[in-house]
C-alpha cells in the first residue's frame, strides 16, 4: 500500500485531544467519542 516503504513517523505540533465529556461506562461498549485534536505528521522513507 501508500505507506509500504514508511520507516519512521514524526508528529509535531499536536493540540487537542482531551478526555471526552462523559466518561466511558459499560452502556456505552461500542460507541465512539470524538474528540477535537490536530498534528503534523511527517512520514520518511
Amino acid at each position: 500500500g501508500v505507506f509500504a516503504d514508511v520507516r519512521s513517523i514524526q508528529r509535531l505540533n499536536t493540540g487537542g485531544g482531551g478526555d471526552p465529556a462523559e466518561p466511558c461506562t459499560a452502556a456505552k461498549l461500542g460507541q465512539s467519542a470524538r474528540v477535537n485534536y490536530t498534528a503534523a505528521y511527517y512520514f520518511y522513507r
